[in-house]
C-alpha cells in the first residue's frame, strides 16, 4: 500500500439496514438564489441531466423560495 486511497464504491451493511429508505444513488443539492435564472435554467438542468435531487432552496424573497420549493418539492428558507 503506497498511502493512496482507493474508493471501491462499497457501502457498509449497517448503513443499508439503518437507513433502508435513503437513496444513496442521488446527490443532494441546495440552491442559493431562487430567481428566474435558477428556476428556469439551473434547477431544470440539475434535475433533468444529472443525478441530483434538490433538497433546499434559499432566497431573501420568501415568495420566490416557496415557488421554487413547490415546483421541485423541497424545503424553502429565507
Amino acid at each position: 500500500v503506497d498511502g493512496t486511497f482507493l474508493y471501491t464504491g462499497f457501502k457498509p451493511a449497517w448503513i443499508l439496514f439503518k437507513f433502508p429508505w435513503y437513496d444513496f444513488s442521488r446527490q443532494r443539492v441546495g440552491v442559493v438564489g431562487c430567481g428566474h435564472h435558477s428556476f428556469s435554467s439551473v434547477c431544470f438542468f440539475l434535475t433533468k441531466y444529472t443525478n441530483a435531487r434538490i433538497v433546499a432552496c434559499l432566497d431573501p424573497n420568501i415568495a420566490a423560495a416557496k415557488s421554487l420549493a413547490k415546483a421541485y418539492r423541497c424545503h424553502a428558507y429565507s
